[in-house]
């Protein structure tokens, strides 16, 4: 999805709440300013502007229910404004409110944002241990973490099990090349 389609569903969302003020809309609203704020920020156009209405919309869904998918959305944000430790509160909050691991991961990321990259690789593995969550990319993350750390043999064979899947969909083949981009790094 391109930074026009998240505009115009920030624009949607909008419209609703001029309608009726609620948590999951305004969580949606902060959502897609944050993903269209992405999508600026590597075009270098209108990120701040599309940020800080990302920040309003879910301190305002925050204000009517702290619900656990909304702190994920607010670390989201905070996780694309560099502020990793901020972002991993927000991520722990959430996990130990409904135990999914979907936020596992989310931790991972916050703490390799933050330079933790034991800590991330635990995360990643427990949410792994799950098995409800695409494997695919847990198994990349593992291989990235492992190959940072200086572990490449372990790297290298999470890597081939990763090329060993056939891609289903566009996303697939994406991590597909990825892979094969880490094994390349693995053995210069």
């Amino acid at each position: 999805m391109n930074g026009m389609r998240h505009m115009q569903a920030a624009r949607f969302c909008l419209g609703l709440l001029k309608r009726k003020v609620d948590a999951e809309t305004v969580s949606r609203l902060a959502l897609a300013y944050d993903q269209a704020a992405t999508f600026a920020r590597r075009r270098g156009k209108a990120y701040r502007r599309h940020a800080n209405k990302a920040k309003a919309a879910i301190g305002r869904a925050l204000a009517l229910k702290e619900d656990p998918e909304f702190l994920h959305i607010r670390g989201i944000i905070r996780l694309h404004d560099e502020k990793p430790a901020q972002a991993l509160s927000d991520f722990q909050r959430a996990y130990r409110r409904t135990h999914d691991p979907k936020y596992l991961v989310s931790i991972g990321n916050a703490q390799r944002q933050r330079g933790d990259r034991t800590a991330a690789l635990r995360s990643y593995q427990r949410a792994k241990r799950h098995r409800t969550l695409d494997g695919g990319l847990l198994d990349f993350n593992i291989a990235q973490i492992l190959f940072e750390m200086g572990r490449p043999v372990q790297a290298k064979k999470i890597a081939k099990a990763g090329l060993s899947r056939t891609p289903k969909n566009a996303f697939q083949k994406e991590l597909r090349r990825q892979f094969k981009r880490l094994l390349d790094k693995v053995d210069e």
